[in-house]
C-alpha cells in the first residue's frame, strides 16, 4: 500500500491547518494519527482521512472526527481489526477480534462545552433552550452525562454489542462523574459493586429527580457497556462499565479485554 501522506502531502497538510488556526501540537497530532491509522490496516481509513479534511474549517467538528481516529487507534493498538463507519448514520466504529464483534459511539466533552451548549441548543423554533447547568444549577454533570450517553446508545444497532466510549476534554466531566453515571444506569442491587470499582474517586448523591425515567430506563438496555476516558491521572487510562442489563451483553472475555485496554502514549 502506497502511504497517502508522503512528504509533499504532509507538508500541505500542516500549512493547511496552520492557515486556519491550528496549534503546532495539533497539527502534529493529526499527520501521526492518520499515518498510524493506515500503517495499522484500519478499514476505510482513506474515508476517514476525506472525511476529517473535509471538515478542517469547522474545528469543532474536525476535532469530533479527530477523536472518532484516535479510538480507532486504540483499539487498533491493543490487537482488534477497526473498521471507520463514522463518514455514514449509526455508529462510528465496527470493532472485532479474539473472536469478538461489536460497535462503537464515540461521545467527546470540549473544553468550551459550557458554552458551547448554551450556544447551540436551540428549539425548533429556533429559541435559545435553558440549559440545566445555569443559575440554579439544576442539571449536575454527571446527569448531563448520563443522558448524553443514553442519547448515543440510539446510535447503535439493536441486536448486536454496543459500546458507547466517552472522550473527555472537559475538567467538569470527570472520572467522579462517570462512577456517579453508572449508578444511575445500574440496578440499585448493583451499587455496591461498583462502589467498590471505583472506590478511588468521589460519588455524588442522587437525587430522586434525577433517577432514569422508565423510557430512559428501557433505552439503556440497548447498551452493552462504556468506556470512559480523561487526562486526569487517577486509576486505569480507560474505565469500562459492564451494563448487566443489557439486552446484548458483553462476554467475559471481551470485558477482561476492554479493561485493560492500553493508550498508545506516543499519541495522546
Amino acid at each position: 500500500m502506497t502511504n497517502f501522506i508522503n512528504n509533499t502531502h504532509r507538508e500541505v497538510i500542516k500549512a493547511t491547518m496552520k492557515s486556519r488556526g491550528y496549534n503546532k501540537e495539533e497539527i502534529l497530532n493529526a499527520v501521526c494519527i492518520i499515518e498510524e491509522l493506515e500503517k495499522r490496516n484500519v478499514k476505510n481509513y482513506d474515508k476517514f482521512r476525506n472525511y476529517l479534511f473535509g471538515k478542517i474549517c469547522e474545528k469543532a467538528a474536525f476535532r469530533d472526527t479527530l477523536t472518532e481516529g484516535k479510538v480507532a487507534l486504540i483499539f487498533a493498538y491493543n490487537g482488534f481489526n477497526v473498521t471507520y463507519l463514522g463518514h455514514q448514520k449509526g455508529p462510528d466504529l465496527l470493532v472485532e477480534g479474539f473472536g469478538h464483534r461489536f460497535y462503537v459511539e464515540v461521545k467527546r466533552y470540549r473544553k468550551d462545552i459550557t458554552t458551547e451548549r448554551k450556544l447551540s441548543q436551540y428549539s425548533n423554533k429556533g429559541e435559545l433552550i435553558g440549559y440545566g447547568r445555569g443559575a440554579d444549577g439544576a442539571q449536575k454533570d454527571y446527569n448531563i452525562l448520563c443522558r448524553d450517553i443514553l442519547e448515543k446508545t440510539k446510535q447503535l444497532p439493536k441486536g448486536q454489542i454496543g459500546i458507547v466510549f466517552i472522550w473527555s476534554e472537559d475538567d467538569k466531566i470527570g472520572k467522579g462523574d462517570f462512577r456517579t453515571c453508572i449508578n444511575m444506569i445500574s440496578d440499585e442491587s448493583l451499587k455496591y459493586k461498583y462502589e467498590r470499582q471505583y472506590k478511588h474517586v468521589t460519588i455524588h448523591h442522587i437525587g430522586s429527580r434525577e433517577r432514569l425515567t422508565i423510557e430512559e430506563k428501557q433505552q439503556s438496555k440497548n447498551l452493552s457497556g462504556i468506556l470512559f476516558y480523561s487526562k486526569e491521572k487517577v486509576g486505569p487510562d480507560f474505565w469500562f462499565f459492564l451494563n448487566l442489563k443489557a439486552q446484548n451483553p458483553i462476554s467475559r472475555d471481551l470485558a477482561e479485554r476492554l479493561k485493560k485496554l492500553q493508550k498508545p502514549k506516543e499519541f495522546f
